[in-house]
């Protein structure tokens, strides 16, 4: 089967092998106050995640609607910006596979330079009584991205390169690969204050 249509990674730069730079996020090249409060962020206050201590996507000063200047597509516009990404490819399927072939995320051996994100979104099917099948997501586009990048550091599926960049990955199981989110290390600090656009939680 073939990945998604228009996203695939082609380049000449020198690949190199992931598993010698897995380490956690008190490992990394963040210092401890960064690593205090990138952990708060993604993983302790997560609004992709049920937890006691969540905030809520709106407790940050955004609105959960399609909204082009204050909803979910503005917010995933300028993510995408501040990582150097030209879009995400969020995948309603059971498998990204091919698609992270596709985008050299499928290897041992990848390029670290250019930042790309791959990643399933929750979904079902409904069938309705003429049984015409219909997709219906069961997460936005940015809670499936901040529910990855959560499992990603839960899980200690994090990757910190010589280059200042990370690879953030999640699974579904031991070897199911859900996600593969490959972004320069600040990004993660300025996500922060992109989401929390008011300062209301982080002074970034």
């Amino acid at each position: 089967m073939a990945g998604v249509t228009g996203f695939d990674h082609i380049c000449s730069e020198e690949k190199i092998e992931i598993i010698e730079h897995k380490r956690s996020l008190m490992n990394s090249a963040f210092s401890d106050a960064e690593c205090r409060i990138i952990w708060d962020f993604y993983v302790a206050r997560s609004f992709s995640a049920a937890t006691g201590l969540a905030v809520d996507l709106s407790d940050y000063g955004w609105n959960n609607s399609q909204s082009k200047t204050d909803g979910l597509p503005a917010l995933e516009r300028k993510l995408a910006e501040a990582a150097g990404i030209e879009a995400f490819c969020i995948v309603r399927s059971k498998s990204v596979k091919d698609t992270l072939q596709q985008m050299g995320l499928s290897q041992d051996r990848i390029c670290t330079v250019h930042p790309r994100a791959v990643l399933m979104q929750n979904y079902h099917v409904d069938i309705d009584e003429n049984e015409k099948p219909k997709i219906v997501s069961d997460e936005s586009r940015i809670h499936s991205l901040f529910r990855h990048i959560r499992n990603s550091f839960a899980h200690g599926n994090t990757y910190f390169f010589s280059n200042e960049m990370c690879l953030l990955e999640d699974k579904d199981g031991a070897t199911k690969i859900t996600a593969e989110i490959l972004i320069p290390c600040k990004a993660l600090i300025s996500w922060i204050g992109i989401v929390d656009k008011e300062h209301r939680y982080y002074n970034i």
